[in-house]
Protein backbone atom coordinates (compact mmCIF):
# COMPACT_ATOMS: atom_id res chain seq x y z
CA UNK A 1 0.00 0.00 0.00
CA UNK A 2 1.36 3.41 -0.94
CA UNK A 3 1.91 5.93 1.87
CA UNK A 4 -0.72 8.61 2.51
CA UNK A 5 0.53 12.19 2.64
CA UNK A 6 -1.33 15.02 4.37
CA UNK A 7 -1.51 17.85 1.83
CA UNK A 8 -3.96 20.25 3.47
CA UNK A 9 -4.99 20.99 7.02
CA UNK A 10 -8.72 21.80 7.10
CA UNK A 11 -10.64 23.14 10.08
CA UNK A 12 -14.40 22.63 10.19
CA UNK A 13 -16.86 24.79 12.11
CA UNK A 14 -20.66 24.49 12.43
CA UNK A 15 -21.05 28.04 11.07
CA UNK A 16 -18.42 28.62 8.40
CA UNK A 17 -16.85 32.06 8.62
CA UNK A 18 -13.98 31.77 6.12
CA UNK A 19 -13.08 29.75 3.04
CA UNK A 20 -10.04 30.13 0.77
CA UNK A 21 -9.49 33.68 1.98
CA UNK A 22 -13.14 34.73 1.64
CA UNK A 23 -14.97 35.98 4.71
CA UNK A 24 -18.47 34.51 5.03
CA UNK A 25 -21.08 36.15 7.24
CA UNK A 26 -24.47 34.62 8.12
CA UNK A 27 -27.30 36.77 9.42
CA UNK A 28 -29.93 34.27 10.46
CA UNK A 29 -32.43 36.88 11.65
CA UNK A 30 -32.41 38.67 8.27
CA UNK A 31 -31.85 35.39 6.37
CA UNK A 32 -28.90 36.84 4.46
CA UNK A 33 -25.42 35.60 3.62
CA UNK A 34 -22.56 37.88 2.59
CA UNK A 35 -19.20 37.24 0.92
CA UNK A 36 -16.16 39.51 1.07
CA UNK A 37 -12.37 39.30 0.74
CA UNK A 38 -10.71 41.62 3.26
CA UNK A 39 -7.21 42.95 2.54
CA UNK A 40 -7.24 41.71 -1.07
CA UNK A 41 -7.39 45.20 -2.60
CA UNK A 42 -4.95 46.64 -0.04
CA UNK A 43 -2.42 43.95 -1.00
CA UNK A 44 -2.70 44.96 -4.66
CA UNK A 45 -2.38 48.67 -3.91
CA UNK A 46 0.59 48.11 -1.63
CA UNK A 47 2.32 46.25 -4.46
CA UNK A 48 1.51 48.66 -7.28
CA UNK A 49 0.95 52.03 -5.57
CA UNK A 50 2.87 51.96 -2.25
CA UNK A 51 2.82 55.76 -2.12
CA UNK A 52 -0.96 55.87 -2.51
CA UNK A 53 -3.32 56.83 -5.32
CA UNK A 54 -6.01 59.49 -5.61
CA UNK A 55 -9.50 58.13 -4.98
CA UNK A 56 -11.89 57.97 -7.95
CA UNK A 57 -15.69 58.04 -7.96
CA UNK A 58 -16.00 55.48 -10.76
CA UNK A 59 -13.66 52.93 -12.37
CA UNK A 60 -13.95 54.39 -15.90
CA UNK A 61 -12.91 57.69 -17.41
CA UNK A 62 -16.22 58.68 -19.01
CA UNK A 63 -15.95 60.42 -22.41
CA UNK A 64 -19.03 62.67 -22.70
CA UNK A 65 -20.76 62.65 -26.11
CA UNK A 66 -20.29 65.57 -28.49
CA UNK A 67 -23.88 66.45 -29.32
CA UNK A 68 -24.37 67.88 -32.80
CA UNK A 69 -21.04 66.55 -34.07
CA UNK A 70 -21.24 64.74 -37.45
CA UNK A 71 -18.50 62.34 -36.34
CA UNK A 72 -19.57 58.95 -34.95
CA UNK A 73 -19.74 58.78 -31.15
CA UNK A 74 -17.60 55.65 -30.95
CA UNK A 75 -13.91 55.06 -30.11
CA UNK A 76 -12.98 53.88 -33.60
CA UNK A 77 -9.80 55.93 -33.78
CA UNK A 78 -6.51 54.21 -33.06
CA UNK A 79 -4.83 55.10 -29.78
CA UNK A 80 -1.86 57.27 -30.79
CA UNK A 81 -0.33 57.76 -27.34
CA UNK A 82 3.21 56.39 -26.77
CA UNK A 83 3.61 52.69 -25.94
CA UNK A 84 3.83 51.72 -22.29
CA UNK A 85 7.18 50.70 -20.92
CA UNK A 86 7.88 47.03 -20.09
CA UNK A 87 7.57 47.87 -16.39
CA UNK A 88 4.18 49.50 -16.97
CA UNK A 89 3.05 46.53 -19.07
CA UNK A 90 3.93 44.14 -16.25
CA UNK A 91 2.09 46.38 -13.79
CA UNK A 92 -1.00 46.33 -16.01
CA UNK A 93 -0.93 42.54 -16.26
CA UNK A 94 -0.61 42.16 -12.48
CA UNK A 95 -3.57 44.50 -11.89
CA UNK A 96 -5.73 42.71 -14.46
CA UNK A 97 -4.95 39.32 -12.95
CA UNK A 98 -5.83 40.54 -9.45
CA UNK A 99 -8.99 42.41 -10.40
CA UNK A 100 -10.47 39.91 -12.84
CA UNK A 101 -10.49 37.29 -10.09
CA UNK A 102 -11.79 39.75 -7.52
CA UNK A 103 -14.45 41.12 -9.87
CA UNK A 104 -15.79 37.68 -10.72
CA UNK A 105 -15.65 36.28 -7.19
CA UNK A 106 -16.55 39.17 -4.90
CA UNK A 107 -17.10 42.61 -6.41
CA UNK A 108 -18.47 42.84 -9.98
CA UNK A 109 -18.20 46.62 -9.84
CA UNK A 110 -14.59 46.19 -11.02
CA UNK A 111 -15.41 43.84 -13.88
CA UNK A 112 -16.30 46.14 -16.85
CA UNK A 113 -13.26 48.43 -16.54
CA UNK A 114 -10.91 45.51 -15.90
CA UNK A 115 -12.18 43.59 -18.94
CA UNK A 116 -11.79 46.70 -21.09
CA UNK A 117 -8.16 47.03 -19.99
CA UNK A 118 -7.57 43.31 -20.50
CA UNK A 119 -8.37 43.69 -24.19
CA UNK A 120 -5.42 46.10 -24.49
CA UNK A 121 -2.78 44.37 -22.38
CA UNK A 122 -0.95 42.92 -25.39
CA UNK A 123 -0.08 46.43 -26.66
CA UNK A 124 -0.72 48.93 -23.85
CA UNK A 125 -0.07 52.64 -24.20
CA UNK A 126 0.31 55.54 -21.81
CA UNK A 127 -3.40 56.19 -22.27
CA UNK A 128 -4.05 52.61 -21.10
CA UNK A 129 -2.00 53.32 -17.98
CA UNK A 130 -4.00 56.49 -17.31
CA UNK A 131 -7.16 54.40 -17.30
CA UNK A 132 -5.48 51.83 -15.05
CA UNK A 133 -4.71 54.60 -12.54
CA UNK A 134 -8.40 55.54 -12.59
CA UNK A 135 -9.37 51.93 -11.85
CA UNK A 136 -6.84 51.69 -9.02
CA UNK A 137 -8.18 54.96 -7.62
CA UNK A 138 -11.65 53.43 -7.56
CA UNK A 139 -10.21 50.35 -5.84
CA UNK A 140 -8.63 52.57 -3.19
CA UNK A 141 -12.00 54.22 -2.57
CA UNK A 142 -13.88 50.88 -2.40
CA UNK A 143 -11.45 48.31 -0.97
CA UNK A 144 -13.93 46.14 0.94
CA UNK A 145 -16.85 45.33 -1.30
CA UNK A 146 -19.20 42.48 -0.51
CA UNK A 147 -22.06 40.60 -2.10
CA UNK A 148 -25.19 39.84 -0.09
CA UNK A 149 -27.57 36.99 -0.81
CA UNK A 150 -31.06 36.78 0.63
CA UNK A 151 -33.19 33.65 0.95
CA UNK A 152 -34.95 32.75 -2.30
CA UNK A 153 -36.54 29.91 -4.23
CA UNK A 154 -33.23 29.44 -6.11
CA UNK A 155 -34.72 30.35 -9.48
CA UNK A 156 -32.13 31.59 -11.98
CA UNK A 157 -32.86 34.97 -13.61
CA UNK A 158 -30.67 36.86 -16.09
CA UNK A 159 -30.39 40.43 -17.35
CA UNK A 160 -28.56 41.00 -20.63
CA UNK A 161 -27.31 44.04 -22.50
CA UNK A 162 -24.84 45.09 -25.20
CA UNK A 163 -23.14 48.28 -26.34
CA UNK A 164 -22.78 48.74 -30.10
CA UNK A 165 -19.42 49.88 -31.55
CA UNK A 166 -18.17 50.95 -28.12
CA UNK A 167 -14.64 49.56 -28.55
CA UNK A 168 -11.94 50.40 -31.12
CA UNK A 169 -11.94 48.59 -34.48
CA UNK A 170 -15.77 48.43 -34.60
CA UNK A 171 -15.96 46.31 -31.46
CA UNK A 172 -19.14 45.78 -29.43
CA UNK A 173 -19.48 44.54 -25.86
CA UNK A 174 -21.85 41.99 -24.32
CA UNK A 175 -22.66 42.02 -20.63
CA UNK A 176 -25.01 40.22 -18.28
CA UNK A 177 -25.72 39.61 -14.64
CA UNK A 178 -27.29 36.43 -13.25
CA UNK A 179 -28.94 36.08 -9.86
CA UNK A 180 -31.13 33.70 -7.88
CA UNK A 181 -34.66 34.79 -7.08
CA UNK A 182 -38.25 33.62 -6.94
CA UNK A 183 -40.82 32.63 -9.53
CA UNK A 184 -42.56 35.97 -9.08
CA UNK A 185 -41.31 38.84 -11.23
CA UNK A 186 -42.02 41.18 -8.30
CA UNK A 187 -39.57 39.43 -5.97
CA UNK A 188 -36.49 41.47 -4.95
CA UNK A 189 -33.21 40.89 -6.71
CA UNK A 190 -30.22 39.27 -5.04
CA UNK A 191 -26.63 40.17 -5.71
CA UNK A 192 -25.33 38.23 -8.72
CA UNK A 193 -23.98 34.70 -8.63
CA UNK A 194 -22.14 35.59 -11.86
CA UNK A 195 -21.57 38.60 -14.09
CA UNK A 196 -19.70 38.97 -17.33
CA UNK A 197 -18.41 41.70 -19.61
CA UNK A 198 -16.73 40.69 -22.85
CA UNK A 199 -16.08 41.90 -26.36
CA UNK A 200 -18.35 40.26 -28.92
CA UNK A 201 -16.04 38.16 -31.14
CA UNK A 202 -17.55 39.41 -34.43
CA UNK A 203 -18.23 42.83 -35.91
CA UNK A 204 -21.96 43.44 -35.48
CA UNK A 205 -23.67 45.12 -38.40
CA UNK A 206 -26.52 46.73 -36.44
CA UNK A 207 -27.58 47.38 -32.84
CA UNK A 208 -30.06 44.52 -32.57
CA UNK A 209 -27.37 42.04 -33.61
CA UNK A 210 -25.18 43.18 -30.72
CA UNK A 211 -28.12 42.84 -28.31
CA UNK A 212 -28.91 39.40 -29.73
CA UNK A 213 -25.25 38.42 -29.25
CA UNK A 214 -25.46 39.66 -25.65
CA UNK A 215 -28.49 37.48 -24.94
CA UNK A 216 -26.73 34.55 -26.62
CA UNK A 217 -23.64 35.00 -24.42
CA UNK A 218 -25.83 35.20 -21.32
CA UNK A 219 -27.71 32.02 -22.24
CA UNK A 220 -24.49 30.06 -22.78
CA UNK A 221 -23.39 30.84 -19.22
CA UNK A 222 -26.88 30.24 -17.85
CA UNK A 223 -27.01 26.76 -19.42
CA UNK A 224 -24.26 25.56 -17.08
CA UNK A 225 -25.80 27.36 -14.12
CA UNK A 226 -29.16 25.72 -14.77
CA UNK A 227 -27.51 22.28 -14.74
CA UNK A 228 -25.60 23.01 -11.52
CA UNK A 229 -28.78 24.18 -9.79
CA UNK A 230 -30.65 21.12 -10.98
CA UNK A 231 -27.88 18.85 -9.68
CA UNK A 232 -28.19 20.62 -6.33
CA UNK A 233 -31.89 19.75 -6.17
CA UNK A 234 -33.37 22.96 -7.55
CA UNK A 235 -35.13 22.14 -10.87
CA UNK A 236 -35.43 25.18 -13.11
CA UNK A 237 -38.39 26.42 -15.16
CA UNK A 238 -37.56 28.24 -18.43
CA UNK A 239 -34.98 30.83 -17.38
CA UNK A 240 -35.97 34.44 -18.14
CA UNK A 241 -33.37 36.58 -19.92
CA UNK A 242 -34.35 40.23 -19.77
CA UNK A 243 -33.24 42.39 -22.72
CA UNK A 244 -33.98 46.03 -23.57
CA UNK A 245 -34.04 45.69 -27.38
CA UNK A 246 -37.34 44.54 -28.88
CA UNK A 247 -35.85 43.60 -32.25
CA UNK A 248 -33.31 41.31 -30.57
CA UNK A 249 -36.14 39.76 -28.54
CA UNK A 250 -38.10 39.20 -31.74
CA UNK A 251 -35.08 37.56 -33.38
CA UNK A 252 -34.64 35.25 -30.38
CA UNK A 253 -38.31 34.30 -30.24
CA UNK A 254 -38.66 33.94 -34.03
CA UNK A 255 -41.33 36.65 -34.24
CA UNK A 256 -39.19 39.12 -36.23
CA UNK A 257 -37.59 38.36 -39.58
CA UNK A 258 -35.57 41.09 -41.27
CA UNK A 259 -33.68 41.02 -44.53
CA UNK A 260 -30.70 42.41 -42.67
CA UNK A 261 -30.89 39.46 -40.26
CA UNK A 262 -29.41 37.26 -43.00
CA UNK A 263 -26.03 38.79 -42.13
CA UNK A 264 -26.25 37.64 -38.50
CA UNK A 265 -23.58 35.32 -37.21
CA UNK A 266 -25.34 31.95 -37.27
CA UNK A 267 -24.04 30.91 -33.85
CA UNK A 268 -26.42 33.38 -32.18
CA UNK A 269 -29.42 31.33 -33.36
CA UNK A 270 -28.37 28.69 -30.83
CA UNK A 271 -30.42 30.75 -28.36
CA UNK A 272 -33.51 30.43 -30.57
CA UNK A 273 -33.18 26.63 -30.48
CA UNK A 274 -32.88 26.60 -26.68
CA UNK A 275 -35.99 28.78 -26.40
CA UNK A 276 -37.89 26.28 -28.53
CA UNK A 277 -36.67 23.52 -26.21
CA UNK A 278 -38.22 25.35 -23.26
CA UNK A 279 -34.95 26.26 -21.51
CA UNK A 280 -35.19 30.05 -21.83
CA UNK A 281 -37.60 32.96 -22.20
CA UNK A 282 -36.35 36.29 -23.60
CA UNK A 283 -38.39 39.15 -22.20
CA UNK A 284 -38.37 42.94 -22.47
CA UNK A 285 -37.12 45.26 -19.74
CA UNK A 286 -36.84 49.07 -20.11
CA UNK A 287 -33.28 50.20 -20.62
CA UNK A 288 -33.51 52.66 -17.71
CA UNK A 289 -33.77 49.78 -15.22
CA UNK A 290 -31.63 47.20 -17.02
CA UNK A 291 -28.86 46.53 -14.52
CA UNK A 292 -26.79 44.75 -17.18
CA UNK A 293 -26.11 48.16 -18.75
CA UNK A 294 -23.46 48.48 -16.03
CA UNK A 295 -21.33 45.76 -17.65
CA UNK A 296 -21.17 47.05 -21.22
CA UNK A 297 -19.78 50.56 -21.25
CA UNK A 298 -18.25 53.47 -19.37
CA UNK A 299 -20.93 55.29 -17.42
CA UNK A 300 -21.08 58.80 -15.97
CA UNK A 301 -20.54 58.91 -12.22
CA UNK A 302 -24.21 59.42 -11.31
CA UNK A 303 -25.37 56.46 -13.43
CA UNK A 304 -22.53 54.34 -12.05
CA UNK A 305 -23.60 55.13 -8.48
CA UNK A 306 -27.18 54.28 -9.36
CA UNK A 307 -26.39 50.80 -10.73
CA UNK A 308 -23.30 49.74 -8.74
CA UNK A 309 -25.17 48.71 -5.53
CA UNK A 310 -26.99 45.97 -7.46
CA UNK A 311 -23.63 44.23 -7.96
CA UNK A 312 -21.90 44.78 -4.61
CA UNK A 313 -21.93 47.16 -1.66
CA UNK A 314 -19.47 48.65 0.81
CA UNK A 315 -19.60 47.83 4.55
CA UNK A 316 -21.09 51.23 5.46
CA UNK A 317 -23.86 51.17 2.80
CA UNK A 318 -27.47 51.30 3.97
CA UNK A 319 -28.65 47.76 3.18
CA UNK A 320 -32.26 48.60 4.03
CA UNK A 321 -32.22 51.31 1.39
CA UNK A 322 -30.51 48.93 -1.04
CA UNK A 323 -33.24 46.31 -0.78
CA UNK A 324 -35.88 48.99 -1.13
CA UNK A 325 -34.19 50.00 -4.39
CA UNK A 326 -33.96 46.37 -5.49
CA UNK A 327 -37.72 46.04 -5.15
CA UNK A 328 -38.15 48.85 -7.68
CA UNK A 329 -36.31 46.88 -10.40
CA UNK A 330 -38.53 44.32 -12.10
Amino acid sequence: MSPVFLLYHVKAHPIASSFLGFTLAHNRSDRTFSVSYPNYISTLLTRLRPSGVAHAASPFIYPPPSYGSPAPQTPTATDTSPPATPTQTKELQVAIGYLLYYGRAVDPRFLPATCALASEQAHPTTDTMTRLNRLLGYAAAHPNGRKIYGASQMILRCLSDASYLSRPSAGSVAGSTHFLGDLSDSAPLNHPISSHSTRIPVVCSFVAEAEYAGAFASSRIATNERQILQDMGHPQPPTPIFCDNEVAIGLANGSVTLKMSKSLDMRFHWLRDRIQQGQFRVLFIPGAINIADFFTKALPVLRHRELAPFSAVDPDDDITKLYCNLNSIR
